[in-house]
């Protein structure tokens, strides 16, 4: 319920059997480095092309793709880390980043920011410091956005806000998302004869609780994550609408309804979504079926409640400190770092960069969406704008021990999704007394507070 990812320079181009190509330089000495990373068969597709290029400007250096499905990336990368087989360089899943920095598992990439060859990313997505070093920024930025079908929702009356300022309240959200919902015999919730158990179209999927505490005042922490407000009111309160729009308004389905409806990263061409909070990147996915005409696409904001909050993910580069290749993986985390280097992608629609001055020069700007024919309709205001004056960096970004955070969270919330208790109850029974305890560890040992 709440809540990515080789051209040769002269000599004969190889086949790679893990993905990419090869090739060599005159000497025929070349360093090899191992990227690891997960994905489906587009976003190999896009590594391989920046392998490609990269290869092409540096011919001394071989990449070798190391592709490990994201179910199994840390569960092998912890393997390979026991038996020093580590990859020397590769994409780091966002959950597990501050704890391996913590392990000193990352080569420190201080010196890359305090030098400028890494240019200044947003604060959004810019992991803790550690004593361990520094592992530094996501090398692009992803944030929860709100796709909608514009088509069916023009057909039901309904104009999805595009900008902060033009958002609708919760009650106006509310009123919206039951027009957009509808059963099988063309009834509303809360028209005589509705039936919730045959709706044909469900106004939203997936709404992200934790941004509606966000939004609401709450969250499950505090800013620097030295209080737990999981228990706040506001925070308990948020919790709730989100089970209500499941449970008492019908017009989000329960987790069993959602995972009937399928859809995976394509929710909206099953016809049966009207509006869906979800990464950006799948955009990427949405991209042939906006060009083709198949699907008239939208970009909203949400509800604003106290204010309007989304959260960023996107994994860091990282160059493995097992490495005996540091240099040249260097070289290849450097060249990701340069946005123009992976421009492609972002046009694509599967990243949006993370370097601060794609959200506030206008050349980079038009460089990014101005001749898109998918980043239309909304995108500039309710994705690119609120990247840039609304998003916060994630929790993942600020705990090392986030997993064992969301274990102790969304286990027992599951109750309150299908209806069977309240927030309040969950929350304050079944969840605060061993989150503290986690956290109360934590802090103790880090010396926070």
């Amino acid at each position: 319920m709440l809540l990515v990812f080789a051209g040769c320079n002269g000599g004969t181009k190889i086949n790679n059997p893990n993905g990419g190509t090869s090739g060599k330089n005159n000497t025929g000495k070349q360093t090899e480095i191992v990227f690891s990373n997960w994905g489906d068969s587009e976003e190999k597709k896009i590594f391989e092309n920046v392998f490609d290029k990269f290869m092409a400007d540096n011919p001394d250096i071989k990449v070798k793709y190391l592709y490990i499905p994201h179910s199994e990336y840390i569960t092998k990368l912890n393997a390979m880390a026991a038996t020093k087989t580590l990859p020397d360089i590769g994409q780091m899943i966002e959950f597990n980043s501050l704890q391996w920095a913590e392990n000193e598992m990352f080569v420190d990439v201080r010196h890359l920011y305090d030098e400028g060859k890494i240019k200044p990313r947003l604060e959004s997505v810019t992991f803790n410091k550690t004593d361990k070093g520094f592992l530094g920024s996501s090398f692009i930025t992803e944030i929860y956005t709100l796709f909608y079908d514009k088509k069916y929702c023009d057909s039901m009356g309904v104009k999805v806000p595009a900008t902060v300022d033009e958002a609708w309240t919760w009650d106006e959200f509310l009123n919206a998302a039951k027009k957009l919902t509808v059963d099988v015999n063309g009834k509303h919730p809360g028209e005589t004869g509705f039936n919730p158990d045959k709706i044909k179209v469900y106004a939203i999927s997936d709404m992200p609780a934790e941004l509606v505490a966000l939004n609401n005042g709450g969250g499950i922490f505090n800013e620097d994550c030295t209080e737990i407000w999981l228990d706040k009111p506001e925070t308990i309160e948020a919790f709730q609408m989100v089970a209500d729009l499941m449970n008492v308004h019908y017009v989000a389905p329960r987790p069993a309804s959602r995972s009937a409806i399928g859809g995976g990263n394509n929710v909206l061409l099953t016809g049966k979504v009207a509006m869906s909070y979800a990464g950006q990147y799948n955009l990427l996915w949405y991209k042939q079926y906006i060009e083709n005409g198949t699907l008239d696409i939208g970009f909203g904001v949400g509800p604003v409640l106290k204010n309007y909050v989304v959260t960023t993910s996107g994994p860091a580069i990282v160059v493995f400190k097992q490495s005996k290749n540091q240099e040249a993986a260097m070289k290849l985390l450097e060249y990701f770092y340069k946005t123009e280097n992976i421009m492609d992608a972002i046009r694509s629609g599967l990243w949006m960069p993370s370097e601060k001055s794609y959200y506030e020069n206008e050349k980079n700007i038009n460089d990014w969406i101005g001749n898109s024919k998918i980043h239309q309709n909304g995108y500039k205001t309710a994705v690119l704008d609120v990247a840039r004056e609304n998003a916060v960096a994630a929790l993942y970004y600020k705990l090392a021990n986030y997993n064992e955070v969301m274990d102790i969270i969304y286990g027992p919330m599951d109750q309150v999704w299908s209806g069977k208790k309240t927030a309040e109850a969950v929350i304050k029974n079944e969840i605060m007394p061993n989150l503290k305890n986690l956290m109360n560890s934590y802090w103790k040992e880090r010396n926070i507070k």
